[in-house]
């Protein structure tokens, strides 16, 4: 084979990736713009004894899939969304996405975000996730 068509497959291929990524607890979904219209909202949580951070509003908490670019702060625990923006476990977060069930998850943001997600799920089969164009607003409590 041919060293440009070799490279050049390997570019199509990495291009082709709709895996999401994983750093610590936060999860996180390809960019893509739009799709889906839900307003997600919750207090941030962090269950360290089994790794996730969750989303709680009104007794129910879900797993989140944050845009693409986000990172995970240790000390203290937090998010740091990619604009910079901190959320320190306990903020309020409202943005806009859907929530989903695995199977949908899996193909918006791969096997293992999926498989991540569904370790962390206690009070429903859904996992937040915000939409990366999503402009996500961050409180100290709920507005």
């Amino acid at each position: 084979m041919r060293p440009w068509l070799a490279a050049l497959l390997a570019v199509v291929i990495t291009g082709c990736s709709s895996g999401g990524g994983i750093d610590g607890p936060v999860l996180t979904a390809p960019s893509r713009r739009g799709g889906m219209d839900a307003i997600i909202a919750g207090a941030l949580f962090f269950d360290a004894d089994r790794g996730c951070l969750l989303l709680q509003r009104e007794g129910v908490a879900v797993p989140v899939v944050w845009p693409a670019g986000t990172t995970w702060r240790s000390d203290p625990p937090g998010v740091v969304l990619p604009d910079g923006t901190i959320v320190d476990v306990g903020m309020w977060v409202i943005g806009g996405g859907g929530y989903l069930p695995r199977s949908n998850l899996e193909l918006r943001a791969g096997s293992a975000v999926a498989d991540a997600a569904a370790v962390c799920l206690i009070s429903t089969d859904e996992t937040a996730v915000f939409d990366s164009d999503s402009m996500i607003t961050v409180a100290d409590r709920a507005p």
